[in-house]
């Protein structure tokens, strides 16, 4: 009995923690104090989470921009490899130069998912149907064109791929599933390397390598003079994700590549060891697109 006794006394008490902690937790509550999120350093950007003031302790200080530098040559998808091109020197006022046709745009069948690159005094391009385009930047007059779709197969359309350009080379990932290395000035190819899976994304170009994420969150890491793949990072893969997609980024021998999961991964350039992993994801809860983080 006194067994008994001992058993519904920890039984009541259990039953009362709970009760507090469901009251604390309670969101319906006037006075129910809301819980906050831990304090380590990051600052929601989320409206709806919280309001965000200036700090009066700031207020006086002055915001000193470094000095604008001269930045001929978009080479990357995100300016250059870092994607922080940093303060481009330019003019204030800018004009049409020329129009020109830079091949198939976006339809209900094919989309465009990368921006166009310039190195050289060329811009580079490719276009929904996934042909390679080279562009005189000056005059908009076409150099030459690949095609890149594939002349065997059952694939006749691709979505994703883009292009990066570095060293007298243009590299290309593309939505059927391979990266190519093309000659700037006459669009001969010089390797091809297939993949896994397709290409969702352009590519970046840094420090010999060319880095570049699949469909199925695949960082690949190639050499760029051969094409040969020097090793890959599996990360979470999705079902279901945005088409477009940012490009890694590259500084020193670090990669910082994103994925449709939500992870960020820094990795080594040299072996593809991980540095450090986070997770940015949130999930929408009141539309349709619930199932993409």
């Amino acid at each position: 009995m006194n067994r008994i006794s001992t058993l519904s006394a920890l039984a009541a008490a259990a039953a009362l923690s709970a009760c507090a902690t469901a009251e604390r937790v309670w969101p319906f509550g006037d006075d129910v104090t809301p819980a906050t999120a831990p304090q380590d350093g990051r600052v929601s950007i989320l409206t709806f989470e919280q309001q965000l003031e200036a700090d009066p302790n700031l207020s006086g200080r002055i915001i000193a921009t470094p000095a604008a530098l001269p930045f001929p040559d978009w080479s990357q998808p995100g300016g250059n490899a870092a994607n922080a091109p940093g303060h481009i020197a330019g003019e204030a006022s800018l004009e049409v130069a020329f129009r020109a046709s830079l091949g198939d745009g976006s339809n209900r069948h094919q989309k465009l998912a990368a921006p166009p690159v310039v190195m050289g005094g060329a811009l580079f391009f490719l276009d929904a149907g996934h042909t390679l385009r080279a562009f005189d930047a000056t005059t908009g007059r076409e150099r030459w064109s690949e095609r890149l779709r594939p002349e065997s197969g059952r694939d006749r359309r691709a979505l994703g791929g883009g292009v990066a350009a570095a060293d007298g080379r243009v590299y290309a990932t593309t939505g059927f599933g391979f990266a190519a290395a093309f000659d700037a000035a006459t669009g001969a190819e010089i390797w091809r390397t297939s993949a896994d899976a397709p290409f969702h994304a352009a590519p970046t170009v840094s420090g010999g390598r060319v880095f570049a994420v699949t469909n199925d969150s695949e960082l690949v890491a190639m050499d760029a003079a051969t094409g040969a793949i020097e090793w890959t990072h599996q990360a979470i893969a999705e079902p279901a994700r945005i088409l477009s997609a940012s490009s890694p980024a590259v500084a020193g021998d670090t990669i910082v590549a994103p994925f449709a999961s939500g992870e960020l991964v820094a990795l080594l350039g040299a072996n593809g060891r991980r540095l450090w992993v986070d997770a940015l994801a949130r999930q929408g809860r009141l539309t349709s697109l619930s199932t993409i983080n």
